[in-house]
């Protein structure tokens, strides 16, 4: 139960930072096409060069490493609480296991 907990809380934790997160992509996005609405909607804090960067370099690692542990963890907790499921363990194995080759097929395409 202990492992359960601490999906939990990991996956209550990654909530509002996916959420945020997923708006500065949006939002950076935009701002690499509209830069000087970007500057005036965020008070000057983000430029149309600032979003493109932010936008291709470095929101889509951090949204991507995010989404898989969210995604692994919400499916462990998942799991955990359907009943009809026998060999949990070896079901919460595999899980890992398809969610660090994800992960890994991510890296290779993002550093690739």
């Amino acid at each position: 139960m202990k492992r359960v907990k601490a999906y939990t809380l990991i996956v209550a934790w990654t909530s509002p930072v996916l959420l945020v997160l997923t708006w500065l992509m949006l939002l950076t996005g935009l701002g690499t096409f509209k830069g000087t609405l970007l500057s005036r909607a965020t008070l000057g804090l983000l430029r149309g060069a600032t979003a493109g960067k932010l936008h291709t370099v470095w929101l889509p690692l951090a949204v991507g490493l995010l989404s898989y542990l969210h995604g692994i963890l919400g499916l462990q907790l998942l799991l955990h609480r359907w009943r009809l499921i026998k060999h949990k363990m070896a079901w919460e194995v595999g899980l890992f296991v398809l969610g660090a080759i994800l992960l890994l097929q991510f890296l290779l395409l993002y550093w690739g």
